[in-house]
């Protein structure tokens, strides 16, 4: 076979795959590479020439993932300004301004009260404190403590870069073996002292935000879970049926979400929404301080440096996640100009709902554009339309989204639920569940355990 491009990355120890076929290299050279068996021309749109290598050598395995994330960890320079960004910026007029948070300092009663809320299990960072110790640390040290904080907040100080050096544990998203370092979810361990302030402050924002937005964007800020935003869905749908008045929506997923919010919009977005701007500064403070090692096979990389997203596991990424999500609900709700549109929003899973093709395709030009100029993306193949009448699911095929048609379901998973946008009954989820938990019973049953303890195994 003769291929274009580099062929010296290929091994022979490793098959090939090329249009779903599998084969082997018996032998690589120059541009050509002959195979062990004929291979057959399926589609003309597809002319790759596919290999996937196990990789065991830790050098290796953090060379390829640091270069996998850093692409979006470094896609905005690393001395972005807001002029970079004045577009954008000029677009967060639209969304109304909110009380401001009042500002209180550090209380030491309240500092510690945070730290013993968290699990003893949870890890150390850099600054090598467990939760509980932070708990007992002597009065006098906390003071010490919480008056550098403060320093920090009011901005004369940055964040010691020794303790912004934070260990990113990459997590498996699926039960599947990951084949790829974008399969992954970087979590990231900061420093106990700096996660302690984010919780501390993160709560005192959520607190203040969960009686000014709705509740079906506010989500978890509100105290409205997951099930519940699903069953908010599937009351609007059943409503529809019940009624006979058409409602039909698209729902979406963001692209690598908060590794790809863009940094210097956000910082201003969370002021309008009344954080104080202490707040702000000290997390603007935590990004340019920030430096992640990987932790991957036992070794421990070098560090790396970002200029985009807000680290998983930091409690202030889903402030940062609720000041866009309050932005771009405000903006299609404008756009669309009906009472009859709903977003429902939970992290990085927006929902739009509408009764006319008009006001759908007007909602979800709105929200790509706003996506768009975040430098952000909606992942096509992860999203979906639906209408709850047929006529109306006629229509949905004329909906683009990334310049590619957008697929239409009857029924989906939505937040871990099942959800039938028509009268056809669907509980492949439910089914899942219940298979679940009736094979870990039946390992539990097997345990030779007091019976006492497999009643809690069993909850």
């Amino acid at each position: 076979m003769k291929v274009q491009g580099d062929v010296t990355c290929l091994d022979v120890q490793f098959p090939l795959y090329f249009q779903g076929q599998e084969c082997f290299a018996l032998a690589v050279t120059d541009n050509l590479v002959h195979l062990d068996r004929y291979v057959r021309w399926k589609d003309t749109s597809d002319w790759l020439l596919k290999q996937r290598k196990a990789i065991a050598d830790p050098t290796a395995l953090h060379a390829t993932t640091a270069q996998a994330w850093s692409k979006m960890w470094l896609r905005d320079p690393i001395d972005d300004v807001d002029e970079n960004w004045n577009e954008v910026l000029e677009g967060l007029r639209s969304l109304n301004d909110f009380p401001i948070l009042h500002f209180s300092p550090l209380d030491p009663i309240e500092w510690k009260r945070h730290a013993a809320g968290v699990s003893r299990k949870s890890a150390r960072g850099a600054c090598a404190y467990t939760a509980r110790e932070l708990v007992l640390m002597p009065d006098p040290l906390l003071q010490w403590l919480l008056a550098f904080l403060s320093a920090i907040e009011e901005g004369r100080f940055q964040w010691p870069r020794s303790l912004m050096l934070a260990r990113v544990v990459m997590l498996a998203k699926t039960h599947d073996q990951p084949v790829d370092p974008l399969q992954t979810r970087p979590i990231t361990i900061a420093s106990r002292i700096y996660r302690n302030w984010a919780k501390y402050r993160s709560a005192q924002i959520i607190q203040h935000v969960s009686s000014l937005l709705p509740p079906q964007i506010a989500g978890t800020a509100s105290g409205v879970s997951s099930d519940l935003l699903s069953a908010s869905l599937l009351w609007e749908i059943e409503c529809a049926l019940q009624t006979n008045n058409p409602r039909m929506g698209v729902t979406v997923d963001l692209l690598k979400c908060f590794n790809m919010i863009p940094r210097r919009p956000v910082l201003p977005t969370m002021r309008r929404l009344g954080v104080p701007c202490q707040f702000v500064t000290a997390l603007e403070s935590m990004f340019k301080q920030l430096r992640r090692v990987l932790d991957i096979a036992g070794v421990v990389g070098d560090p790396l440096q970002s200029s985009t997203g807000v680290p998983e596991g930091c409690a202030m990424s889903i402030i940062a996640m609720l000041a866009l999500t309050a932005w771009v609900s405000d903006f299609i709700q404008v756009s669309v100009g009906s009472d009859s549109a709903v977003v429902l929003a939970y992290a990085d899973n927006w929902a739009f709902l509408a009764n006319s093709i008009q006001d759908l395709r007007t909602g979800l030009d709105a929200m790509e554009k706003t996506v768009t100029a975040w430098k952000m993306q909606i992942s096509t193949n992860k999203s979906w339309a639906w209408a709850t009448h047929a006529r109306q699911r006629s229509e949905l095929a004329t909906l683009c989204l990334n310049g590619r048609n957008i697929p239409i379901k009857l029924v989906s998973e939505e937040l871990g639920c099942d959800v039938s946008y028509c009268r056809r009954i669907s509980k492949k989820i439910f089914q899942k569940r219940i298979s679940k938990a009736s094979r870990i019973m039946k390992r539990v049953a097997t345990k030779k355990l007091p019976r006492k303890f497999k009643i809690v195994m069993s909850k």
